[in-house]
């Protein structure tokens, strides 16, 4: 038996569906839990994955047994990466990625359809912590809510590791913020990154990235005053 109180979070952070509160005593927590900070470097990859999933992949996951598919298509992807943790973080992102693709919210993020392309241009994010990271992103009105698409390179030396999570953070004209989407570096530069939020892109002021468990931005771009 685990007596760790944060034993069974992991899921819920990546997937956005802890609160602010919770968030936050999870973040700290995570700084000094090797073995929480590992199940969280597992999962990070999981909303982008979602962020793609059309109605019939969401609900092939929720099976309960694993259904051998066709071809080595994104469900074979989430099966595999779900067979590695306990039940319980599978039927999470299965939930997730039912209500995703339906278009319901999930912890401030909603997911548009696979076949709905990406368009507009990418704008460099202003470096609030000069030398460490550079990124630029995309953010996208949709109808359902917000497209949010990003590139990032590690500039600082050691910048990158996957042992460490960073994190996109939605802050709304109201000043709540969000996080959107959770990762980890294990290379120099990362591409094509995506994630959603239900925020309509005139109520969003302002998009950054930050280490996780940290409030203070590495580069943020300005969107609505």
């Amino acid at each position: 038996m685990n007596d760790d109180p944060f034993h069974d979070w992991d899921a819920a952070y990546v997937l956005g569906q802890l609160g602010p509160d919770d968030r936050r005593a999870y973040e700290q927590h995570l700084k000094t839990c090797a073995s929480c900070s590992a199940a969280v470097a597992e999962l990070a990859g999981m909303p982008g994955i979602l962020a793609t999933l059309t109605k019939d992949e969401a609900l092939a996951l929720l099976d309960p047994e694993p259904v051998e598919p066709a071809s080595d298509g994104l469900v074979t992807r989430l099966a595999v990466a779900a067979g590695r943790r306990r039940r319980r973080v599978r039927l999470a992102i299965a939930g997730a990625g039912v209500a995703a693709a339906l278009g319901l919210g999930v912890g401030g993020y909603v997911v548009g359809s696979a076949d709905d392309p990406p368009s507009g241009h990418f704008v460099a994010m202003s470096e609030v912590q000069p030398g460490i990271m550079t990124a630029n992103v995309r953010v996208e009105k949709k109808a359902w809510g917000t497209r949010i698409d990003w590139n990032c390179h590690y500039v600082a030396t050691g910048g990158y590791s996957a042992s460490r999570v960073y994190e996109l953070v939605v802050t709304d004209t109201s000043g709540h913020e969000t996080v959107a989407a959770t990762w980890t570096a294990s290379s120099p530069k990362a591409a094509s990154l995506s994630a959603s939020s239900s925020v309509p892109k005139a109520q969003i002021r302002r998009v950054d990235i930050r280490v996780a468990g940290s409030d203070e931005p590495l580069t943020e771009t300005e969107l609505n005053g």
